[in-house]
């Protein structure tokens, strides 16, 4: 017991003398930190229902659809020319119908038209096993043309109207009962002047006479 007491006796010493007198090397001292931090709001995580939305284009007109070819559409490279003031082929009299139409060329024809204002258009389809085939070709006023179409546009407008009130389909039904005021039948009766004046077919249904119930006077 007395060798181990020695013992601890010399290692308390050799700390307290020893130790204490050797330098120790410097030991890097961490940053401090401010004691109180700025606060940040902390990220929420909001939720929000799934909506489904359908995406609305803006409404495209439906590709044009024609007949007639036009400009650099025309692939032929002689053509033959309508004279605007006679309405026959260049080259024809007018009076007599005699003559030979003038072949003219396409691309010539082409610079002398002002393509803001006009166009050229082939009257005639082609005819791919024709390899002398010509066609008929016409300088047209893109205002001009565009009035004929508005116009035939129109005309097919109001004659698809008229043939819906034609139809079975527009037939209008107007009901009378047998304690109907003075006012409502004046109404009903308007109505039925008016749908008959717009062509419509009108049926006059007259309800039968209910119990309790007085005729108007």
């Amino acid at each position: 017991m007395s060798c181990r007491r020695s013992r601890g006796v010399a290692r308390v010493l050799y700390r307290v003398f020893v130790l204490s007198a050797v330098p120790h090397p410097a030991t890097k001292q961490r940053p401090s930190l401010p004691r109180s931090l700025p606060k940040s709001q902390p990220w929420s995580l909001t939720t929000r229902p799934f909506s489904c939305t359908v995406v609305r284009h803006a409404k495209t007109r439906a590709p044009e659809q024609r007949t007639h070819k036009w400009d650099s559409e025309i692939t032929a490279r002689r053509i033959y020319l309508v004279d605007p003031t006679t309405g026959r082929l260049d080259g024809i009299d007018p009076e007599t119908g005699e003559g030979e139409p003038t072949i003219h060329n396409r691309r010539s024809t082409m610079s002398s038209v002002d393509t803001k204002t006009h166009r050229l258009v082939q009257m005639s389809p082609d005819e791919p096993d024709n390899h002398n085939f010509i066609p008929v070709c016409k300088i047209v006023s893109k205002k001009d043309d565009y009035e004929r179409e508005k116009a035939k546009k129109k005309q097919a407008k109001e004659q698809k109207k008229v043939q819906a009130i034609s139809s079975d389909k527009a037939m209008k039904t107007v009901e009378l009962n047998w304690a109907i005021d003075k006012n409502d039948l004046g109404h009903r009766l308007g109505k039925v002047r008016g749908f008959l004046e717009e062509g419509r077919r009108v049926e006059v249904v007259l309800a039968s006479k209910k119990q309790g119930r007085k005729a108007s006077k």
